[in-house]
């Protein structure tokens, strides 16, 4: 009777070990799953990306964008795998694909969305030619601004832009937008020889001053007649 109540306590105890062992192999075997939902950005933002997986397993992050591809490496942080975006990448505005690699499960992929940063300093680059025009309704100078971020990131279509032009003591002002990564206007010659100046804002940054200078219009032909009261 002692050797039966062995043998069943015996049986108990092997179930309950298989069980529980059958139970961890499931939970230790899920694919991985993504943890950050958010897919936009603004350049210079802090992004990581965070995984939950199981503890065996070992992979690594593909970045790719316009300028080239990097393969990051996870920091494991209480069985979450998370994965630092370089500024090299988190810095420039536009689409960036990313894919999550392993030996084993299939590969997940996704991508972010990173707009340029319009919240912080503005910087302004601007051409204006020819610098020398002459008088009257037909002959201008073109002027041409390109905004851009810290990062040097182009400003996308519809940013406004202030243009001022100033002729001795008449300012004049206009808006204008930008449009495939540039803003552009002409300014048309005043009907007399003088300074024409030339400046922009966009985002309360002001860019430089810069000169046309207004020559008198070529010389066309006249005439002159004379009248005397008397003979002498």
């Amino acid at each position: 009777m002692r050797y039966i109540i062995y043998i069943v306590w015996l049986v108990i105890l092997t179930q309950g070990c298989s069980s529980e062992t059958a139970e961890l192999d499931i939970s230790d075997n899920y694919p991985p799953v993504l943890l950050t939902k958010e897919t936009s950005y603004i350049a210079g933002d802090n992004i990581t990306l965070r995984f939950k997986a199981n503890q065996n397993t070992r992979g690594v992050l593909v970045v790719k964008n316009a300028l080239g591809s990097s393969l990051i490496e996870p920091v494991v942080k209480d069985g979450i795998l998370e994965f630092q975006i370089p500024a090299s990448y988190s810095q420039i505005a536009g689409l960036s694909h990313w894919e999550f690699v392993t030996a084993k499960e299939n590969p997940i992929s996704g991508n972010l969305q990173i707009a340029p940063n319009t919240e912080k300093t503005t910087l302004i680059e601007s051409y204006l030619g020819p610098r020398s025009i002459i008088a009257g309704n037909i002959d201008y100078s073109m002027f041409i601004i390109v905004p851009t971020d810290m990062f040097d990131n182009t400003f996308t279509n519809g940013t406004e832009v202030i243009v001022k032009h100033q002729f001795e003591d008449t300012i004049s002002q206009n808006i204008i937008e930008i449009e495939n990564l540039v803003a552009w206007t002409k300014i048309g010659a005043s009907e007399k020889a003088g300074r024409l100046l030339v400046t922009a804002s966009c985002n309360t940054t002001d860019s430089k001053e810069l000169t046309s200078l207004v020559y008198p219009s070529n010389a066309i032909d006249f005439t002159i007649s004379s009248k005397r009261d008397h003979q002498y």
